[in-house]
């Protein structure tokens, strides 16, 4: 219900009381960082190994964390009262988009034939992307004005500074090697 109609499920959602735990604020976190990791296995062995799953997902952690930093940041003034633990399960609750788009571009690139992943390439990561993108974007208003009792004008600020401080963070970690790799190479010998 929460990806079709994410209004009245997160109206009904947010309400109801919740134990505020620590394994309730990392199962959603921990179960994206499992799913990235499985897309990243099925992608690199076109199969789901144990070891390669459970490593790259320890590696890739690093997007749910950003995504909780800036969670922290946008959620510090907290109208409804909700625990923070509780706000981190609901928020990870709509990731749903992202993770049906990870999961079908690995599923389909690792078993179809190569060249014509290679021509299906562009338009997953355009066409697919930006519908995950808006789709990602509608649940997300929705858990500000719904979950967390936000304004129109609320929601859409709190939403556009969470997705600006947790996608910088992703960004900053994932280039940082190359960034230095690329800095390294350009010094003078």
């Amino acid at each position: 219900m929460l990806i079709f109609n994410p209004r009245m499920a997160y109206r009904m959602e947010a309400p109801l009381p919740s134990s505020s735990t620590v394994a309730l604020a990392l199962r959603g976190p921990a179960f994206v960082a499992l799913m990235l990791g499985c897309g990243i296995s099925l992608l690199a062995s076109a199969r789901l190994s144990f070891w390669l799953v459970i490593s790259t997902s320890l590696c890739w952690s690093f997007v749910p964390i950003a995504e909780i930093a800036a969670l922290l940041l946008v959620c510090r003034s907290n109208r409804t009262g909700l625990p923070f633990p509780q706000i981190i399960d609901l928020f990870f609750a709509g990731h749903a988009p992202w993770l049906l788009w990870i999961l079908a571009a690995a599923l389909a690139f690792s078993f179809l034939p190569l060249t014509l992943a290679q021509i299906l390439f562009p338009f997953w990561l355009l066409g697919g992307g930006l519908v995950v993108l808006v789709w990602s974007l509608w649940i997300d208003y929705h858990f500000f004005r719904g979950a967390l009792g936000e304004s129109r004008a609320g929601a859409i600020r709190k939403l556009g500074l969470q997705r600006l401080v947790s996608w910088t963070l992703i960004v900053a970690v994932f280039s940082y090697g190359s960034f230095w790799s690329s800095l390294l190479g350009a010094l003078p010998r």
